[in-house]
């Protein structure tokens, strides 16, 4: 009986601990869920991305410099860069670096000198470059990097430029006129007596063209290049109608009772040979221009020029009048304008100038150069309407041989 109640005491105190056990395990849980704590192996974690934080932190830290280089570099370059645009930056100081003269003047094909102070010991005259703002205005021989000899070899204003390779620069102005006096030599006459009594347009554009180096008789021209048309009465029989002279030559250069034409029929006239021969040359209605112009434009050039004015200077009279029909596109005039016909109308080459007069290959002479003077010739010049025609191109160094054109 003692060994069943041992048993039986053994049985109750291991049921006790069990049971403090099972009260100890809950309190453990209960505790755990209203305070969790981290399992050693999540406690180890920070650990390591702690090392691995330092690990990356330690590259970054390697890697910083390389970039702060990069970025330094890229300053340093800005920094260069910005230096080099001011360097060469261009700028004007004249206590270093001026002309002697803010403004030269000079004639057409006559040398100027240009002198450079320089007031530096920094700039050497040979490291001086000049320009000139056109260079096809004219050129310039440097000396000894101060001082320069300019030719110009057309009128206008020119600008010339001295430079330092620092960007350190002066300008001055040149202004070229045209010389005294200019003729332009070997320019063929034609004369009109005779054979062309109205034909003076077409005889002074043919001599014009056999400057240029066309070889063209008045012939050829009037017959195969010039515009030709009539007056005539309207079909009621009240009125006389026609074209203007600005569109077509009214009647034939073969007949003295003809009348004439004006710039835009002598330049269409004009382009159709330089078309039927591949020309580079154009022909350009000048009109409006001044002698003086044409003279600092063409003349001084040596290109000869058509001009408008009256036969021996005579007085310009309105004569004929009729009712426009058939404007072209080049004329002042529409259909249905009244024209008045402006008789002693004459056309010649201006072939050169001086001071008093201007000299002419006139197809009313037998050869010898006419000379007008100046203010007379102006006169009727601009009561025609300063009237004129040009060639662009320059003079052929072939002569081209002109036939009829071809249908």
């Amino acid at each position: 009986m003692n060994g069943l109640k041992l048993n039986s005491k053994n049985k109750i105190t291991i049921m006790v601990i069990l049971f403090l056990f099972v009260i100890l395990a809950a309190l453990f849980i209960a505790v755990k869920v209203i305070f969790p704590f981290e399992s050693a192996e999540t406690a180890m974690k920070p650990a390591r991305v702690e090392k691995q934080t330092v690990v990356n932190l330690s590259s970054a830290v390697e890697r910083e410099p390389a970039k702060a280089n990069v970025e330094q570099t890229e300053n340093d370059e800005k920094t260069t860069e910005s230096t080099r645009s001011i360097d060469t930056k261009q700028f004007t100081d004249e206590s270093k670096l001026a002309f002697e003269q803010s403004e030269y003047n000079a004639q057409v094909f006559a040398s100027v000198d240009l002198k450079l102070k320089v007031n530096s010991d920094s700039i050497l005259p040979t490291s001086i470059k000049w320009t000139l703002s056109d260079e096809k205005a004219g050129e310039l021989k440097v000396k000894n990097g101060t001082s320069a000899v300019l030719t110009i070899n057309k009128v206008g204003k020119f600008e010339v430029t001295a430079s330092s390779p620092s960007g350190l620069y002066a300008k001055c102005t040149v202004v070229s006129v045209s010389p005294n006096k200019h003729r332009i030599e070997n320019v063929p006459f034609i004369s009109q007596n005779g054979q062309y009594p109205s034909g003076c347009e077409s005889i002074s554009a043919t001599m014009l063209l056999n400057y240029y180096n066309y070889d063209i008789t008045p012939e050829t021209f009037i017959d195969g290049y010039l515009h030709m048309d009539y007056l005539r009465i309207s079909d009621d029989g009240m009125y006389v109608v026609g074209p203007d002279p600005y569109t077509a030559f009214i009647g034939t250069p073969y007949n003295e009772d003809s009348l004439g034409c004006y710039p835009p029929v002598i330049v269409d006239a004009l382009n159709k040979v330089f078309d039927e021969t591949d020309s580079k040359n154009t022909a350009k209605d000048t009109t409006g221009m001044s002698l003086e112009e044409l003279i600092d434009t063409y003349i001084v050039q040596d290109e000869p020029v058509l001009v408008w004015s009256t036969m021996y200077l005579w007085s310009p009279v309105e004569t004929d009048s009729w009712i426009v029909q058939g404007a072209s596109e080049n004329s002042p005039y529409n259909d249905g304008d009244i024209y008045n016909w402006i008789a002693n109308e004459h056309c010649l080459v201006l072939t050169g100038y001086d001071e008093h007069y201007y000299y002419f290959n006139d197809p009313l002479s037998y050869g010898n150069t006419v000379q007008y003077e100046k203010s007379a010739f102006n006169m009727r010049f601009e009561q025609l309407g300063k009237c004129s025609v040009a060639i662009n191109g320059g003079v052929l160094s072939n002569k081209i041989s002109v036939k009829m054109p071809q249908e």
